[in-house]
Order: C-alpha cells, then sequence, then structure tokens
C-alpha cells in the first residue's frame, strides 16, 4: 500500500516542475520508495518518461534535481523503455500487488509514446 504522504510528495513534485515549465511531467510516472533495508536514506524514486520526451526531461534534469532537493528526497530520470522488459519479469513473478502496480504505471507511459508518436 502506498502511503498518503507518498502521493502528496509525487504531487508537489508535479506541481512545482509544472511552475518551472516542465509541462511533459504530465507525461511522466512518479513513483517514489522507502528502501526497507535502508530507511536512513529516506524517500527515493524516478521519474519514468517516455522515448520522445527523453530530449526535454534530460534537459531539465538540473531543474528536478532543485526540485527534489527542495523536498528531501532523491529522483532519478529514467527512460520507461529502458526497464518495462525487466519489470515485467518481475511483476509475472510476485504476488506483491505494489510491484505488478508500478510495472503496469511504467508499461502504460513505454506504451502511450510508441502509440502516439
Amino acid at each position: 500500500m502506498i502511503p498518503v504522504e507518498y502521493l502528496r510528495i509525487k504531487e508537489k513534485v508535479r506541481q512545482l516542475a509544472r511552475k518551472s515549465g516542465i509541462t511533459a511531467i504530465d507525461s511522466c510516472y512518479i513513483s517514489l520508495n522507502l528502501e526497507a533495508e535502508r530507511p536512513d536514506w529516506g524517500l527515493i524514486g524516478g521519474i519514468f518518461y517516455p522515448n520522445h520526451l527523453e530530449e526535454e526531461m534530460t534537459s531539465q534534469e538540473e531543474t528536478l534535481t532543485k526540485i527534489a532537493d527542495s523536498l528531501d528526497i532523491w529522483l532519478a530520470l529514467v527512460r520507461a523503455n529502458n526497464v518495462v522488459a525487466s519489470l515485467r519479469k518481475k511483476a509475472l513473478s510476485t504476488k506483491k500487488i505494489e510491484d505488478i502496480r508500478h510495472y503496469l504505471d511504467v508499461q502504460f507511459v513505454s506504451s502511450t509514446a510508441t502509440v502516439n508518436h
């Protein structure tokens, strides 16, 4: 289950990105997690983006890093197509709904890019 606080932080990332002029954030999936083995790391996550937004997202990496720092989280930019196969494999071999949902969200970002562009 995703804690409500994670959802608030994900929405705050979106709001701050939009304020900074990064409209492409609306086509991305943001994932946040607290590593059970390393709670001292704090919240870590990724912004999964479709292929056609790679140039725009990577050009905004510095701004996104500042946003993450202001929220005291660690975020990485991840091209959805690069990880969808491994996430699929993990989703098919698990009973954890979080892993399955994560795969489906990343797959959606990846497939909408393929269909629309």
